[in-house]
């Protein structure tokens, strides 16, 4: 995303933006994820929801313009709030699978092949959770 975000300031400043971006996430990608692996048995589940798609991402994009400050980035309004769109979908989406026993490490573990061969399923019911919770959301609302 920083990459095409960032290639009509040129092909050098976009790689350096991805590469930043890259390491960003590198670095801090395990932190994230066992954060997000303890929010899935939030009680009640809203407030994990909340915690998962406005706190964590919220403390993450923080410091990820602050790399991106620091480094120069030039266009990174259109950066972040890519990154920030991104970052809500795919929170959701491991949380959603977490919550199923997916992509979780420790104890309750799946070995990552048998995680592997679910995906097509945890997509298909993301999305089909997703529509039902917009329906839901537009039935009430316009009623």
């Amino acid at each position: 995303m920083f990459l095409f975000a960032n290639l009509a300031a040129g092909w050098k400043l976009a790689t350096a933006a991805m590469l930043a971006e890259f390491l960003y996430r590198a670095a801090t990608a395990g932190f994230y994820g066992s954060i997000n692996q303890a929010i899935r048995k939030a009680e009640p589940a809203w407030a994990g929801r909340v915690a998962a798609i406005v706190l964590l991402p919220g403390v993450s994009h923080i410091l990820e313009s602050v790399v991106h400050v620091l480094r120069g980035t030039p266009h990174i309004v259109t950066s972040l709030a890519t990154s920030v769109c991104f970052t809500i979908l795919s929170t959701l989406f491991k949380l959603y699978a977490m919550q199923r026993g997916a992509l979780v490490i420790g104890a309750e573990a799946l070995p990552p092949s048998a995680d592997l061969r679910r995906i097509p399923e945890l997509i298909g019911g993301f999305l089909m959770a997703g529509g039902t919770s917009l329906a839901w959301y537009f039935q009430r609302r316009y009623k």
